[in-house]
């Protein structure tokens, strides 16, 4: 299965800065030295969307997942910006680019995917079952620099009318990954310009403090025990399940 899909394109421009970002188990925010443990690539069920699934190893037996979502529902790595106008790569595309980036020097679409058998939940069997995916080989024991912020959100229960998730009134706390950085502290834009020293990853530091924690219940208007049944909002995911 080739990576042609994720090719970059002439005429949309790559971020170029650095960003802070805004705002099973969590770390504190902060960075960590993780290890690649897999990356493999998930097809939603009822779109063309794709996403990249890492998982990370971290220090003192950790362990960070992660769901990249490199295209959207048409299949494409790029948006069209309501205020310029003008294409942008999805911030997933560039998170996920940025990670292969900095682990091997290499793209997205110069990678293959291998036919591997892992051990991963299965909707309708409600447990884990050996199942086949298409790993990213060239990714799998890299070790890189993980960027991460906690975040406080509400968990999401499926609406027995829509069978779409929807927040309830119950709270959890999870990780996201902000940016990413090579073992030596740089940036892919950071590498891609020449750097030698590192820059951007000290202010990252300044921001993501230990206890920093992005609250996303303050943006939500409603949770799920006051939504109407059209309010739902669906994400697609392994084996035709939602999350």
């Amino acid at each position: 299965m080739a990576l042609d899909f994720l090719n970059k394109q002439a005429g949309i421009a790559e971020t170029t800065q650095d960003r802070i970002g805004t705002g099973s188990f969590t770390v504190d925010s902060g960075i960590y030295q993780a290890k690649i443990t897999k990356a493999y690539l998930q097809q939603a069920a009822s779109s063309k969307a794709v996403a990249i699934v890492f998982e990370f190893a971290l220090p003192d037996n950790k362990v960070l997942n992660e769901t990249v979502w490199v295209t959207n529902k048409t299949g494409e790595n790029f948006y069209v910006d309501k205020k310029s106008n003008k294409p942008a790569y999805l911030p997933g595309f560039e998170l996920a680019s940025n990670i292969a980036f900095v682990a091997i020097g290499k793209e997205l679409a110069e990678l293959t995917p291998e036919p591997k058998v892992i051990e991963i939940y299965n909707s309708e069997l409600k447990k884990k079952a050996p199942t086949t995916v298409q790993m990213l080989m060239d990714l799998v024991e890299k070790e890189i620099i993980v960027g991460v912020q906690k975040v406080l959100e509400y968990k999401q229960a499926k609406n027995q009318v829509t069978g779409a998730y929807e927040d309830t009134n119950e709270t959890r706390e999870s990780n996201e990954i902000v940016n990413v950085f090579t073992t030596s502290g740089l940036t892919a834009l950071e590498v891609k310009s020449g750097a030698k020293e590192v820059d951007f990853i000290n202010k990252f530091k300044e921001v993501y403090t230990s206890d920093y924690l992005r609250d996303k219940t303050k943006k939500a208007t409603k949770a799920a025990g006051a939504q109407s049944p059209n309010q739902g909002v669906t994400t697609p995911s392994l084996f035709g399940a939602t999350k």
